[in-house]
């Protein structure tokens, strides 16, 4: 059967054209949307579904935080006026698929922006990661206070009072006492901050520093009391850091050393037993800021075998601080196993812990307290007071605490003393 000719507009007779029909490539075209379609609608709906049927998958990553939990039904006007945020912190903690979807958006961020989800954390130069704030939403907070790059003169004047202030009250019930703070990543590796950051911390000297001129000018008397040991910890580096570049804490190595140094320098006292180091591999502990990266590091740790030294942790070492549980974050007692000697009381924030072993090759009894200040009503300050100084009877107290919290100083002297 012919295909009949219709007419062009020039005259010239064409020929009709058959129907269209479906080429490989549009049929190709078609199956690639209703892919992308179900594509999307399942990256929708899976997250919802594995909540629904309660699907539990492995844990990826750790935070340093309590998720939100289902609410009661509520029983008050402003209970049920707070509901629709509670639900909303419920959704946005425990929607499925949660913790490997972080896992993917940190390892992402890493590798192709050189950046952490967090705000709290900052990749710096030669692979060393900081903390860059202790509290979410104040980046930079952290190296701020280390550094001084935002603190007065009179700031610096306040805080060398404080120090005093507290130096002067621990050591009227204990003379021979000290204030150790402990240099951090920025202060001691200000090589490693980005370029910009780098540059400002290093044209002008840290803000513990700082203090420690403030202090020997106006306080002469306290001069060897505020000890800031960053030359001997800057002296490790061939051996290696003090500071692991994945860490915010400082690792065995300088503990060891500080804790040596301070008794030997400042206290006069000798070595009577050695705890040996050994080195290890340690998860880092940034890591929980870091989903999708395993950050870890060599590193020492204390081996007691031989030391003669018997180390003891938690609040059943120290019977005598049980009614202060509550307010108490660390307790650790470590003791020779033979003969006598002299007992540190070691009062500090985190870092403590790593020292407080070290201490037990001079100190006959080491007890160590990381104290929850904030926890601590008036009252039951004055009796958490008693029972440090008075009912264990120290003979030597350090106050040990890392540079970004030198302001802590003031919180342990109000809390602890009243002022």
């Amino acid at each position: 059967m012919s295909v009949p000719s219709t007419p062009s507009k020039t005259g010239v007779p064409t020929t009709a054209q058959p129907p269209v029909r479906l080429t490989v490539r549009n049929r190709r075209d078609r199956l690639s949307d209703v892919f992308l379609v179900v594509l999307f609608l399942g990256c929708l709906w899976l997250p919802i579904a594995t909540s629904l049927l309660n699907l539990q998958f492995a844990t990826l990553s750790k935070e340093n935080r309590t998720l939100a939990q289902l609410p009661t039904w509520p029983q008050t006007t402003a209970e049920f006026l707070a509901l629709p945020d509670r639900l909303s912190a419920l959704a946005g903690d425990r929607f499925g698929l949660r913790d490997a979807l972080l896992w993917l958006d940190g390892k992402l961020r890493y590798h192709l922006f050189k950046e952490a989800a967090s705000d709290q954390i900052l990749f710096g130069r030669h692979r060393r990661v900081f903390l860059s704030s202790h509290l979410k939403g104040y980046p930079f907070s952290a190296i701020d206070d280390i550094c001084g790059l935002q603190t007065s003169p009179d700031q610096i004047g306040q805080l060398a009072a404080d120090v005093a202030s507290l130096l002067d009250d621990v050591g009227r019930l204990v003379p021979r006492s000290l204030y150790v703070s402990i240099p951090t990543a920025p202060a001691l590796y200000p090589e490693d901050l980005p370029r910009w950051l780098a540059t400002l911390c290093r044209n002008a000297p840290s803000a513990v520093a700082r203090i420690k001129v403030a202090l020997d000018s106006k306080r002469s008397d306290l001069a060897n009391r505020l000890v800031y040991p960053i030359e001997t910890m800057q002296a490790l580096e061939p051996i290696g850091p003090s500071i692991p570049r994945a860490n915010f804490h400082w690792q065995d190595l300088g503990a060891k050393a500080v804790a040596e140094v301070v008794a030997e320098r400042w206290l006069g006292l000798p070595k009577l037993h050695d705890v040996p180091l050994r080195m290890v591999t340690e998860r880092s502990d940034l890591s929980q800021f870091i989903p999708g990266l395993d950050l870890s590091s060599v590193v020492g740790e204390p081996d007691y075998a031989q030391s003669g030294v018997i180390p003891c942790y938690g609040l059943p070492c120290v019977p005598e601080l049980t009614p202060f549980a509550h307010a108490v974050a660390e307790i650790t007692r470590f003791h020779w196993r033979e003969g006598s000697g002299p007992k540190l009381l070691l009062i500090s924030d985190s870092f403590g812990l790593r020292a407080s072993r070290y201490f037990s090759e001079y100190f006959a009894m080491v007890i160590h307290v990381n104290p929850r200040l904030d926890l601590l009503t008036p009252e039951r300050g004055r009796l958490l007071r008693l029972r440090l100084f008075e009912l264990l009877k120290p003979d030597t107290v350090i106050l040990l605490f890392h540079d970004g919290s030198v302001g802590s100083a003031k919180v342990a002297d109000t809390e602890l003393f009243g002022k």
